[in-house]
């Protein structure tokens, strides 16, 4: 049955590769052009700019720049004909200061080129944390495995692919004990995306103060070089606009959060054609009741962690925080599809398992359909099959749904008394 599992398996990873064939051949990289032209303003002296159309209190999600205005000019000075808004801190366009100065079209193959490296050095760490050689022909194949994962975010141009690597960087470090490196990659994954912050949880429970201080330390620092480099009137802008803006979800199919799976049931009940992108907000009542679920989901994640404690010896740390970072992604407002790369970690380090359990296992077919599901999105487009909406919205929350289930799943397995019954349980073979 061992060798089912590896068949299986190879299937899996060739339809991931033979979805997305089609956007690594025409990537459209609208997320690199947004990032680029904050870019320039901040090289040109003018990151004030960055948030211009953004900062209005209105979601700035999917909202492009008026036509004459500085951000939409900065554009077209880099070859850009359209382009969105901006709404990340400015430490992402601080970081791409390098291909603001050659046009969009160039930056755009550097940036592809940068974010394949990501996705195997990504992959390369993972495999080495489960024994592998860097060399081996297991590495290789979770090499292929992050590219896979990384598909969507590759053709977006989407700067997921640097918190995928941020995230497994942290958790790599930690594992090697590397302490101030683990604490300063999860401090910037933070500053660029915020819901990073979860990974604090974990430390936490397990009362490691030292990466807690370390952390803390690597925040105010990034923030105070923040502050010297791009003025000090984007908090403002940021914080009391931007943010508060998107905090409501998004209801659109592109979107795989909590927030906007609930918003999507909400309208489906109320006759909405959930495919007709996007949706109006749904009432307050949902927001608090998706809140709700996810201080639920968090609760449930610290009850596991403290069970473990200090006793790191006795679990898998490196398997918890990866399920805090898939956890991440589904619990944030939002989060497109290209942000489910960062399940990869958790996936990576779940597969061993099942291959060794072979393929009578739930667990095998289990992760065949995490791994499908989180990448290509497909089993949403089964609602053809029965025309309602309401059975539309409930497979477009699949994804987060998946991811939350899974999260959990891994926390659970990565306990004490889990990872004695694994040790104990004979191996399927062939």
């Amino acid at each position: 049955m061992r060798n089912l599992a590896i068949v299986v398996f190879a299937i899996c990873l060739a339809i991931i590769f033979l979805d997305g064939a089609h956007l690594i051949a025409h990537p459209p990289l609208n997320d690199f052009a947004v990032y680029d032209t904050a870019a320039y303003l901040a090289a040109h002296q003018h990151s004030d700019l960055i948030y211009e159309g953004a900062d209005t209190g209105r979601d700035p999600q999917q909202l492009f720049a008026e036509k004459g205005s500085q951000f939409a000019l900065a554009a077209g000075q880099l070859g850009i004909r359209k382009v969105r808004l901006y709404i990340y801190p400015p430490l992402l366009a601080d970081l791409m200061l390098p291909l603001s100065l050659v046009s969009a079209n160039i930056g755009g193959k550097i940036w592809i080129l940068l974010m394949v490296l990501l996705a195997v050095s990504s992959g390369l760490m993972v495999s080495r944390l489960q024994g592998n050689k860097t060399l081996s022909l297991e590495s290789v194949v979770y090499g292929i495995g992050a590219i896979a994962f990384a598909i969507k975010a590759i053709s977006d141009g989407q700067v997921t692919i640097v918190l995928l690597f941020l995230w497994t960087l942290g958790i790599y470090s930690f594992a090697r004990r590397r302490t101030p490196l683990s604490a300063f990659a999860f401090a910037v994954a933070t500053v660029l995306k915020l819901t990073p912050v979860l990974v604090v949880i974990p430390f936490f429970c397990w009362r490691k103060w030292k990466w807690l201080l370390c952390y803390a330390i690597s925040l105010a620092g990034i923030a105070a070089a923040m502050l010297m480099g791009n003025g000090t009137a984007w908090p403002r802008s940021f914080f009391l606009k931007i943010v508060p803006a998107m905090s409501n979800g998004f209801p659109i199919t592109m979107n795989k959060s909590l927030f906007s799976s609930l918003q999507n049931l909400y309208w489906a009940n109320r006759g909405y054609k959930v495919e007709a992108d996007p949706l109006p907000v749904a009432p307050p009542y949902i927001n608090l009741l998706a809140k709700l679920i996810a201080i639920a989901v968090l609760g449930i994640t610290a009850y596991l962690l403290l069970r473990a404690g200090r006793k790191l010896e006795l679990i898998r740390p490196e398997l918890a925080l990866a399920s805090i970072a898939l956890l991440s992604v589904c619990l944030s407002p939002v989060s497109w599809e290209a942000a489910y790369v960062q399940a990869f970690p958790l996936v990576a380090f779940l597969w061993p398992q099942a291959f060794q359990e072979g393929a009578r296992k739930w667990k095998f077919w289990f992760l065949c359909f995490v791994s499908l599901e989180l990448t290509t999105f497909h089993f949403e487009g089964l609602h053809h099959l029965i025309h309602s909406q309401m059975f539309a919205a409930a497979l477009i929350a699949t994804a987060p749904l998946t991811g939350i289930a899974v999260s959990l799943l891994g926390l659970y397995w990565s306990m004490p008394r889990f990872q004695l019954k694994a040790e104990q349980q004979p191996v399927c073979r062939a």
